[in-house]
């Protein structure tokens, strides 16, 4: 049994991106719950349907890696990404998450349930920023991991971008 399921969806514009984390998935054996829903009225509605499908993916899965769909798996998910767990990028002074890439289990949906309640409520503002807004509020060990967006002689094991480092687990593309 997989420790954890990866889970994804797309809307239409981007299914040309569904297949290759699929077989991404497939070639690591993980499970994988990647589905297509319909155009959203804003990509600000797609996000906050993200935190939704995010929290009906743990009560069915349990552990759960979201990934955007168009992230690609260039190799295994290391042993020491537990639940929670999220990507974040240096910003100046500031390091803000980025929910590319997910990682909560069964015990986090009470957190995925008002993450979903507060981003429909300010369906102004993108689904990270509510989470860091929540997180701010709350005591979690979230773990997080780093993404890089230009040394291409770090140690990341995400990046941004169509370029690879040893190191790297996850890729995700910003040709969307």
């Amino acid at each position: 049994m997989s420790r954890f399921t990866v889970i994804s969806f797309y809307t239409p514009d981007f299914a040309h991106f569904a297949a290759d984390l699929r077989a991404d998935c497939s070639r690591f054996g993980y499970p994988f719950h990647i589905v297509q829903i319909d155009k959203s009225q804003s990509l600000i509605d797609t996000w906050d349907r993200k935190v939704e499908f995010i929290h009906d993916a743990i009560k069915r899965f349990g552990t759960v890696l979201w990934l955007d769909v168009e992230c690609r798996l260039l190799s295994p998910i290391p042993e020491e990404w537990a639940a929670p767990l999220t990507s974040t990028f240096p910003m100046g002074n500031s390091r803000p998450i980025s929910t590319g890439v997910l990682m909560l289990n069964r015990s986090h949906a009470p957190l995925a349930e008002v993450w979903s309640r507060h981003a429909r409520k300010n369906n102004s503002l993108p689904d990270d920023f509510v989470l860091e807004f929540l997180l701010s509020q709350y005591d979690l060990p979230f773990n997080y991991i780093e993404t890089e967006f230009f040394d291409h002689g770090s140690s990341a094991q995400i990046v941004r971008g169509q370029w690879k480092t040893n190191n790297t687990v996850v890729q995700h593309p910003t040709i969307n």
